[in-house]
Protein backbone atom coordinates (compact mmCIF):
# COMPACT_ATOMS: atom_id res chain seq x y z
CA UNK A 1 0.00 0.00 0.00
CA UNK A 2 1.42 3.50 -1.34
CA UNK A 3 0.20 6.52 0.20
CA UNK A 4 0.75 9.61 -2.01
CA UNK A 5 1.41 12.82 -0.92
CA UNK A 6 -0.30 15.37 -3.33
CA UNK A 7 0.66 18.92 -1.55
CA UNK A 8 4.35 20.31 -2.76
CA UNK A 9 6.70 20.34 0.20
CA UNK A 10 7.60 24.10 1.16
CA UNK A 11 11.31 24.21 1.97
CA UNK A 12 11.93 26.39 5.01
CA UNK A 13 15.15 28.84 4.53
CA UNK A 14 17.14 29.39 7.51
CA UNK A 15 17.36 32.69 8.99
CA UNK A 16 20.57 34.55 8.61
CA UNK A 17 21.63 38.11 9.18
CA UNK A 18 22.86 38.89 6.38
CA UNK A 19 21.72 38.45 2.27
CA UNK A 20 23.15 39.66 -0.97
CA UNK A 21 21.72 43.58 -0.27
CA UNK A 22 23.41 43.78 2.94
CA UNK A 23 25.15 47.45 3.11
CA UNK A 24 28.98 46.43 4.55
CA UNK A 25 30.39 49.83 5.23
CA UNK A 26 26.88 50.51 7.25
CA UNK A 27 27.58 47.81 9.48
CA UNK A 28 31.22 48.33 9.57
CA UNK A 29 30.18 51.62 10.57
CA UNK A 30 27.62 50.48 13.19
CA UNK A 31 30.12 48.01 15.06
CA UNK A 32 33.36 50.37 15.10
CA UNK A 33 30.73 53.09 16.95
CA UNK A 34 29.33 50.70 19.44
CA UNK A 35 32.52 48.41 20.42
CA UNK A 36 34.46 49.77 23.44
CA UNK A 37 37.82 48.74 22.66
CA UNK A 38 39.28 49.78 26.56
CA UNK A 39 37.07 46.82 28.12
CA UNK A 40 38.61 45.57 31.34
CA UNK A 41 38.75 41.60 31.21
CA UNK A 42 39.87 40.77 34.54
CA UNK A 43 37.84 37.85 35.73
CA UNK A 44 35.93 35.26 33.83
CA UNK A 45 32.34 37.01 34.50
CA UNK A 46 34.02 40.28 33.01
CA UNK A 47 35.14 37.95 29.71
CA UNK A 48 31.40 36.32 28.97
CA UNK A 49 29.89 39.70 29.39
CA UNK A 50 32.03 41.10 27.01
CA UNK A 51 31.31 38.04 24.76
CA UNK A 52 27.64 38.75 25.44
CA UNK A 53 27.59 42.61 24.63
CA UNK A 54 29.87 42.25 21.43
CA UNK A 55 27.39 39.27 19.69
CA UNK A 56 24.79 41.72 20.41
CA UNK A 57 26.42 44.75 18.80
CA UNK A 58 27.07 42.34 15.35
CA UNK A 59 23.75 41.36 15.40
CA UNK A 60 22.02 44.15 15.70
CA UNK A 61 24.32 46.08 13.09
CA UNK A 62 23.84 43.24 10.78
CA UNK A 63 19.99 43.56 11.51
CA UNK A 64 20.36 47.36 10.88
CA UNK A 65 22.44 46.81 7.85
CA UNK A 66 20.61 44.22 5.90
CA UNK A 67 17.31 44.92 4.72
CA UNK A 68 14.55 42.51 5.22
CA UNK A 69 13.92 40.33 1.63
CA UNK A 70 10.12 39.77 0.88
CA UNK A 71 10.00 35.55 0.59
CA UNK A 72 7.23 35.69 -1.37
CA UNK A 73 7.30 33.93 -4.65
CA UNK A 74 5.25 34.51 -7.37
CA UNK A 75 2.17 32.29 -7.25
CA UNK A 76 2.78 29.67 -10.77
CA UNK A 77 -1.03 29.62 -12.95
CA UNK A 78 0.57 27.39 -15.52
CA UNK A 79 -2.40 25.30 -15.46
CA UNK A 80 -1.33 21.72 -15.24
CA UNK A 81 -2.16 20.48 -19.02
CA UNK A 82 0.34 23.07 -20.23
CA UNK A 83 2.89 21.89 -17.49
CA UNK A 84 2.33 18.44 -18.87
CA UNK A 85 2.55 19.66 -22.34
CA UNK A 86 5.96 21.52 -21.73
CA UNK A 87 7.14 18.28 -20.40
CA UNK A 88 6.27 16.16 -23.33
CA UNK A 89 7.97 18.78 -25.30
CA UNK A 90 11.62 18.62 -23.40
CA UNK A 91 11.52 15.00 -24.08
CA UNK A 92 10.83 14.97 -27.01
CA UNK A 93 13.00 17.86 -27.58
CA UNK A 94 15.91 15.01 -25.60
CA UNK A 95 15.20 12.29 -27.93
CA UNK A 96 15.52 14.11 -31.05
CA UNK A 97 18.88 15.58 -29.88
CA UNK A 98 20.19 12.37 -29.09
CA UNK A 99 18.87 10.22 -32.25
CA UNK A 100 18.39 13.20 -35.29
CA UNK A 101 16.06 10.60 -36.82
CA UNK A 102 12.84 12.09 -38.74
CA UNK A 103 10.47 10.50 -36.64
CA UNK A 104 11.86 12.16 -33.54
CA UNK A 105 12.00 15.58 -34.82
CA UNK A 106 7.75 15.20 -35.94
CA UNK A 107 6.94 13.65 -32.51
CA UNK A 108 8.77 17.03 -31.21
CA UNK A 109 7.05 19.36 -34.27
CA UNK A 110 3.80 17.79 -32.71
CA UNK A 111 4.69 18.75 -29.08
CA UNK A 112 5.54 21.91 -29.70
CA UNK A 113 2.33 22.62 -32.17
CA UNK A 114 0.37 21.12 -29.62
CA UNK A 115 1.63 23.86 -26.72
CA UNK A 116 1.30 26.16 -29.00
CA UNK A 117 -2.69 25.69 -29.60
CA UNK A 118 -3.23 24.85 -25.73
CA UNK A 119 -1.71 28.37 -25.06
CA UNK A 120 -3.39 30.00 -28.17
CA UNK A 121 -6.57 28.63 -26.41
CA UNK A 122 -5.81 29.18 -23.55
CA UNK A 123 -5.56 32.92 -24.12
CA UNK A 124 -8.24 32.88 -25.78
CA UNK A 125 -10.79 31.86 -23.14
CA UNK A 126 -8.68 34.05 -20.31
CA UNK A 127 -7.52 36.65 -22.17
CA UNK A 128 -4.96 38.92 -19.91
CA UNK A 129 -6.06 42.36 -18.17
CA UNK A 130 -3.31 44.03 -20.11
CA UNK A 131 -5.33 43.31 -23.38
CA UNK A 132 -8.46 44.08 -22.13
CA UNK A 133 -8.62 47.44 -24.16
CA UNK A 134 -10.65 47.59 -27.18
CA UNK A 135 -9.23 48.39 -30.88
CA UNK A 136 -11.83 51.51 -30.17
CA UNK A 137 -10.06 52.57 -27.31
CA UNK A 138 -6.52 52.76 -28.21
CA UNK A 139 -5.13 55.41 -29.26
CA UNK A 140 -1.50 56.45 -30.43
CA UNK A 141 0.36 59.23 -30.78
CA UNK A 142 -1.27 59.85 -34.39
CA UNK A 143 -4.28 60.29 -33.20
CA UNK A 144 -7.50 56.73 -33.10
CA UNK A 145 -7.02 53.54 -34.37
Amino acid sequence: MAIINTTTPVRQIPPRLHNSQTNWESYRALVRATTNPAVKLKEQGDVQIAIDKFTYILQHAAKIATPCRNSQRSTNTIPSNIKKLVAVKRKARSNWQKTHTPDSRHIYNQASNKIKQALHDMKKTHPSPNTSQTSKEMTTQYGNR
